[in-house]
């Protein structure tokens, strides 16, 4: 059998390029043809839905549902004043639940300044009609002097009537910490840390002995002068605590007093004044009415 001349298998070699590159270019067309289609319908239904979604009626904002992060029952001071809440956030009646914004009201809440009370907070929209606010209350250790104002163990100045500290349980059982000048609520001041710590720390307690703390002066810069009790009957104490160092000697400082206290009532002495400011010894004396 004879060869195919040379021309003639050029030919079918070249034909047969010709289809592979026009199938490519038809898959390319409607390839591309199918993509703009999806992209146009894309385009279409998210220009659409929005607009659906909030003139939807059964979309609007009905309901705020307060909820805790931390606890399975929300019972905080926000729990009963939802419409102080909506009103604080800027948030209207008959407002699109699709207009809110979850990560601008999560901003608002967490501005101490607005809202000194609340630690942290997330945002959620429920469709069809509830928004749901998960908060963090920030949980007060004392009052600040006279003032309106109580702390937590970050040092945050909180609004006493805006914290979970009013009408509840709370009030009239916490410290009070004195001998500061007044902040604006919603600012942290530091100068409040070695009497907040000492309050933590003696919050832990030992079951050898539990000391209530009544009150904590900010003397000076030096010492601070806590006024507790303890025992039973309860009898009033005076103890001076040095601020230097105290994030590392406040442990040890409470563990020498709760030995004096122990070792004192043991031999049935009554000295009510402490001073802890003389390098680890514990110096006790009778009287406290003259103590500064």
């Amino acid at each position: 059998m004879a060869d195919k001349p040379k021309n003639s298998v050029y030919s079918d070699e070249t034909r047969r390029k010709s289809a592979r590159r026009n199938l490519t270019i038809w898959l390319v067309i409607v390839l591309s043809a199918a993509v703009a289609l999806a992209v146009g319908i894309a385009i279409g239904v998210l220009s659409i839905l929005p607009q659906w979604f909030e003139k939807n009626p059964r979309m609007v904002m009905r309901r705020i549902e307060l909820a805790s992060r931390d606890r399975m029952s929300y019972n905080g001071y926000w729990s009963s004043r939802r419409g102080v809440l909506k009103r604080r956030l800027g948030l209207k009646d008959r407002t699109s639940l699709w207009e809110v914004d979850p990560g601008e009201l999560r901003r608002t809440l967490e501005n101490t300044r607005l809202f000194s009370s609340i630690q942290s907070a997330r945002v959620y929209q429920v469709p069809p009609d509830t928004l749901r606010i998960e908060l963090t209350e920030r949980t007060p250790v004392a009052f600040v002097g006279n003032s309106p104002l109580v702390t937590d163990d970050s040092c945050m100045l909180i609004r006493r009537r805006e914290s979970i500290v009013a009408g509840s349980q709370w009030d009239g059982t916490l410290p009070t910490i004195t001998g500061v000048d007044l902040r604006r609520a919603g600012e942290r001041d530091p100068r409040l840390a070695p009497a907040v710590a000492l309050i933590v720390e003696a919050r832990k307690g030992a079951a050898d002995i539990d000391l209530k703390i009544a009150e904590i002066r900010i003397a000076s810069p030096e010492k601070m002068q806590c006024r507790f009790s303890c025992g039973s009957p309860a009898k009033e104490y005076v103890a001076v605590f040095p601020i230097r160092h105290y994030e590392r000697k406040l442990a040890i400082q409470l563990q020498a007093l709760k030995a004096a206290l122990i070792k004192l009532r043991q031999g049935g002495e009554d000295r009510r004044y402490f001073d802890l400011s003389f390098d680890g010894q514990v110096v006790n004396r009778d009287d406290i009415t003259n103590q500064k």
